[in-house]
């Protein structure tokens, strides 16, 4: 096992055709552990000092643990707003990169007093590791991530649905499309600015509507997620609805798709057109394009919003680790 620690994002940008084959061989992985991500979130919102470790057995990238440094703590690449935090190991050789991340961590003795690992999955590695007996850890609940499994047919998803949401849901649909021309359509290269923009506009309508700022109306999370975006549309992840109503977007549904998991990550919808219900209706015809792709599980991601045990949902919690040195 060769270790390197990786301080520069130059040196970690030419790691990515490596670090997206090791992604590929992790089945508890994420989208939020790829470089599509991660990568602009250092950009964008990276303080203090890289300390990416990467571990290799022979010329193959087994094991890449994500982190930085800042104010005597050691945090994952992507803190804050990610909902699924963790590194990166090739379950051939979790063990050995797992000791070999920890001892080049307790080599650092200089630059930290206590790890943080938040928002880690239950299948997380770090959660399971063997912690080395100079470190003290302490693992505690962290979120919840409600998570919904899709049936395979769409007429299965509404049988299963209570008698009440599947009346809404008529209900929303008729009366929608006796007033409008309703067009659910995804983001293509040439169209992605333009959802883009609706997705802002959509998301903060809702917000200033209760005097509040909505988390995309910071310009530095707007560029961020362009960013996410334009990577994640060229890896075919991209899954940016958009709901027309006589051709204007009046709802957008932002998610991420990685193999038969789709991850909802932000919507929104104009209030203007809260009687036929746009974000209720725009979930469901995303559910039903979803099931046709062979989407097998939508993660609704952090927070439990009434909204999405009405569709069934269930919950998973993540966890936080941390470590000390004393």
């Amino acid at each position: 096992m060769r270790v390197e620690v990786i301080t520069s994002e130059p040196v970690l940008r030419a790691l990515c055709p490596e670090w997206s084959e090791l992604l590929d061989r992790c089945p508890y992985a994420t989208p939020f552990q790829s470089p599509e991500w991660l990568l602009p979130w250092w950009r964008h919102f990276g303080s203090g000092s890289l300390r990416v470790v990467a571990a290799r057995t022979a010329d193959t990238l087994v094991g890449l643990f994500p982190l930085y440094v800042e104010n005597g703590r050691i945090l994952l690449i992507g803190s804050g707003i990610t909902d699924y935090l963790d590194v990166l190991v090739d379950p051939a050789f979790e063990h050995d990169a797992l000791a070999a991340m920890f001892g080049v961590l307790l080599q650092c003795k200089g630059d930290w007093e206590t790890a943080q690992f938040g928002e880690l999955r239950p299948a997380s590695p770090l959660l399971n590791a063997a912690i080395p007996g100079e470190l003290v850890s302490f693992s505690s609940a962290a979120s919840v991530c409600p998570f919904l499994t899709l049936p395979g047919t769409p007429d299965d998803f509404y049988a299963a649905l209570s008698y009440r949401q599947r009346r809404h849901i008529r209900s929303a649909k008729k009366k929608a499309s006796e007033t409008y021309l309703l067009e659910l359509s995804l983001a293509q290269s040439r169209t992605l600015p333009a959802y883009l923009d609706d997705l802002f506009r959509l998301h903060n309508s809702r917000w200033n509507e209760r005097n509040m700022p909505g988390v995309l109306s910071d310009e530095a999370i707007q560029r961020f997620h362009r960013d996410a975006m334009e990577g994640f549309l060229d890896k075919g992840w991209l899954y940016l609805y958009g709901l027309k109503f006589d051709g204007v977007t009046v709802a957008s549904i932002y998610a991420i798709r990685r193999n038969e998991r789709l991850f909802g990550y932000l919507g929104g919808f104009d209030p203007a057109h809260h009687r036929f219900s746009p974000g209720m209706l725009a979930l469901s015809l995303v559910f039903e394009d979803a099931i046709c792709k062979g989407v097998q599980e939508f993660d609704f991601l952090r927070g439990r919003e009434a909204y999405k045990y009405a569709w069934g949902a269930h919950d998973r919690t993540t966890y936080a680790l941390t470590l000390s040195r004393s």
